[in-house]
């Protein structure tokens, strides 16, 4: 299946790096720079990191910019 019809994935689903770089279609270093900011939730599995589905759709709720007010 192709990155681009990848389906979203299931609630409470675990992802790693990789995983989450393909679902947000952002480079992996990206997600690595973001979580040497802090600026994302993970946790950790031995040396690895982790991101559930669930809080990244909080995290990508609360980054949400409003609509632009056109007049």
């Amino acid at each position: 299946m192709s990155p681009s019809r990848r389906a979203a994935p299931a609630p409470n689903t675990i992802m790693t790096p990789k995983e989450l770089a393909q679902y947000l279609r952002i480079h992996l270093s990206t997600v690595y720079r973001l979580v040497a900011g802090g600026k994302i939730p993970y946790f950790r599995v031995g040396g690895g990191y982790r991101f559930t589905e669930e809080e990244i759709t909080k995290w990508m709720a609360n980054r949400r910019v409003p609509p632009h007010d056109a007049k």
